[in-house]
């Protein structure tokens, strides 16, 4: 009986870190944080699930890392100033913030659950910025093209049709 209940126990405890590895907010994404050390990583993720990289943003040296998954999938690339980390770009479905957004939501999802005051442009992208919860979703573009919105003039957030994509997610 002893041996059943440590047992149960031990599987709902790896549950709830299981399911708290991969959510987003409060300046992190599953284990990463911003203001935490490049170094501090490896801590977390197996040294080949970290690659280093240089993502030439803006014509200047960005060194990141790719946080890559069991199967060797990108998920987190966190960004650095240094050797810490400033900005974490979330390219997997699987995180998520409480409220269940994530890549794939749409603009109309993202409305619900935060308010955007505007609409903004870099690094080739259009970003709606939640100031509340210090998070940027960068849109999906090429829907946007599709859905026949002008990327050239100002956009304004009325612009943008609701069932626009959620492409990727900034974690400031």
């Amino acid at each position: 009986m002893k041996s059943t209940l440590a047992c149960l126990f031990l599987v709902t405890i790896m549950v709830y870190f299981k399911s708290e590895e991969k959510i987003l907010g409060d300046h992190k994404a599953g284990y990463v944080q911003i203001g935490m050390q490049a170094d501090e990583l490896y801590g977390y993720y197996e040294h080949n699930s970290l690659e280093l990289f240089d993502q030439f943003l803006e014509a200047t040296f960005s060194p990141a890392f790719n946080i890559k998954n069991e199967h060797g999938m990108v998920e987190l690339v966190a960004e650095l100033n240094c050797n810490t980390i400033w900005r974490i770009k979330v390219v997997s479905p699987d995180y998520k913030t409480k409220e269940g957004v994530h890549i794939g939501s749409t603009l109309g999802e993202l409305k619900e659950y935060f308010s955007f005051e505007e609409v903004l442009r870099g690094e080739g992208n259009i970003v709606v910025y939640s100031k509340e919860k210090d998070l940027s979703f960068l849109l999906d573009v090429y829907q946007m093209e599709e859905l026949g919105v002008d990327l050239n003039g100002r956009i304004e957030l009325a612009d943008i049709p609701n069932e626009v994509r959620v492409a990727a997610i900034l974690v400031l």
